[in-house]
């Protein structure tokens, strides 16, 4: 059985063929981000620290997602990752609010370069902590769903939040499922 680290990291690879590793790593570090904005805790339960390429996973995350991809069904060319539908058959099924969610990152991901997902990561939070420190998703997305404008939302958050705003955050089933 999977982990939710295991899981969200082959979703990711599953749903964005070819993701790169930089890529990856910044999808990671967004949802973990908004899931803890709504739940107070971390979707795929690690850890961040800053680094200069941005929030990366911690040492020992780091060590899971070397082993994630290294899996006989993930397959690597050039740097790029792909899943091998002949050899997968685990399980990715997350509840529904959670694969909403996670597709909205992969939405959000799937045509920005890393320097357009820099400039989201690379934000005051990460300006302010120390190089090699714990990386606080508490303090990464300030978002409060029952506000129209939240002036705490930090603004390179914000483009993020549109297509949510738009599509997630309108649909009643959804506000249901994070608000109980």
């Amino acid at each position: 059985m999977l982990t939710m680290f295991e899981k969200a990291v082959l979703f990711f690879i599953d749903k964005i063929p070819g993701i790169g590793e930089v890529k990856l790593r910044k999808g990671l570090f967004l949802i973990d981000s908004l899931y803890y904005a709504l739940h107070k805790k971390s979707l795929t339960g690690i850890s961040y620290i800053k680094e200069k390429q941005g929030p990366v996973p911690n040492n020992k995350a780091h060590k899971e997602l070397i082993s994630v991809l290294s899996k006989p069904y993930v397959m690597h060319k050039y740097r790029k990752y792909y899943i091998n539908k002949e050899l997968f058959d685990e399980d990715l099924q997350f509840n529904e609010s959670d694969e909403k969610l996670l597709m909205s990152v992969v939405n959000y991901i799937s045509d920005k370069s890393g320097n357009e997902l820099s400039k989201l990561t690379h934000d005051d939070i990460y300006n302010n902590t120390p190089m090699r420190s714990k990386m606080p998703l508490s303090k990464v997305v300030e978002f409060r769903i029952n506000e129209e404008e939240d002036t705490k939302e930090p603004s390179n958050i914000r483009e993020l939040f549109e297509p949510m705003k738009d599509g997630l955050l309108q649909d009643a089933n959804f506000l249901h499922s994070i608000r109980g």
